[in-house]
């Protein structure tokens, strides 16, 4: 019998000849939003089974409609396009035939699929509800769909893996795309493709962007690139330069406010000051106060006596004395508060924000 038959959803059940055993919860739900949405698209291949018909092929769908008579979408004995077989060929010989002779669409024509609905108007949230997955799934999907058509056509004469297709996703840039492809051929590995495409790009982990904050970036209309196939910190890029520049300038010069008042004779903010620059200028340190004549001839007498002790205390007789020394000789010390810059030094010196 070859004609399709009507058949209510609680008369099918699962058959021991179906080869297929295996099935995600994901990939039940996504058919279950994919029919919810659509429609059942193919039907099923049964066989009598008792009072009920045995799936032979089909069963993800089956699993698929049972959850959304679970919950409500359809009734539980809504009619289901079915064929029964009433071969002789052995059922599961049946049911791995029907599982074996189709072929998997090729991801490229996947991708394309997808953009191809965006193009005609749908949103990635509405193709993402209507094929039960995350809209996050639809993003990446149709990023890979923008790569450049020469990286396309590479994907699908498999001259490129998808790990290296994903790692040219980085840019929407086809001519540079098409440039590290021409410089790296088939033999470019997935971070090499990516360092090379964002070599001139600024990083989220960029010292600049650390300091400023990417929050406060956001905040004040700077836009970002994400690089949807990574995870780790280097996948945000800056895409406004010159506005973070001049965020970290009003920030150091929001810093510079307070180390003005410091009395340096000078002031400078700069966003980068390396070691050459620091190498043409002397630097000059903190100092702490000095001490009174009395207490530095105090220091000086406890120092000798200290000295002289530890040279003659063979048997550790003297170890009392000597942490009497050592406890006022840190009094004395600690009365010379912390380091500061003399009025001399901010007479001649100035300071640098960094």
């Amino acid at each position: 019998m070859t004609e399709i038959t009507l058949i209510p959803l609680n008369k099918l059940a699962e058959s021991e000849d179906n080869v297929r055993k295996t099935a995600t919860a994901q990939g039940i739900a996504e058919m279950a939003a994919s029919i919810k949405a659509h429609g059942l698209q193919q039907n099923l291949v049964v066989r009598r089974q008792g009072k009920k018909f045995g799936i032979i092929d089909g069963g993800r769908r089956f699993q698929a409609l049972l959850q959304l008579a679970e919950d409500g979408s359809i009734s539980d004995n809504l009619p289901i396009p079915c064929k029964i077989d009433e071969s002789k060929i052995d059922g599961k010989e049946l049911s791995l035939i029907a599982n074996t002779i189709r072929e998997d669409m090729h991801p490229a024509d996947q991708f394309e699929a997808f953009r191809a609905l965006v193009d005609n108007g749908h949103s990635t949230a509405d193709i993402a509800a209507r094929r039960g997955c995350p809209e996050s799934h639809v993003a990446k999907l149709l990023k890979l769909a923008n790569c450049s058509p020469v990286l396309l056509k590479a994907y699908r004469e498999e001259q490129l893996s998808l790990e290296e297709r994903m790692a040219y996703a980085v840019t929407d840039d086809h001519e540079a795309q098409e440039r590290v492809f021409q410089q790296v051929g088939t033999d470019g590995t997935p971070s090499y493709i990516r360092r090379l495409l964002t070599q001139n790009e600024v990083s989220a982990t960029d010292r600049r962007v650390r300091y400023v904050g990417l929050k406060a970036y956001e905040k004040h209309g700077g836009a970002v690139k994400r690089d949807l196939f990574s995870d780790d910190e280097n996948s945000v890029f800056i895409a406004d330069i010159a506005l973070l520049d001049r965020l970290v300038t009003e920030k150091l010069d929001r810093a510079a406010k307070a180390v003005q008042k410091e009395g340096w004779k000078w002031v400078e903010v700069r966003s980068r000051f390396d070691y050459q620059e620091r190498a043409k200028l002397q630097q000059f340190h903190a100092e702490r106060l000095a001490l009174s004549d009395e207490l530095t001839q105090e220091v000086q007498q406890l120092q000798d006596e200290y000295d002289q002790l530890i040279d003659i205390d063979n048997e550790g007789e003297n170890a009392p004395r000597l942490d009497e020394i050592e406890s006022r000789l840190k009094q004395i010390e600690e009365t010379r508060g912390e380091a500061v810059f003399t009025s001399e030094q901010l007479a001649i010196a100035g300071a640098v924000v960094t």
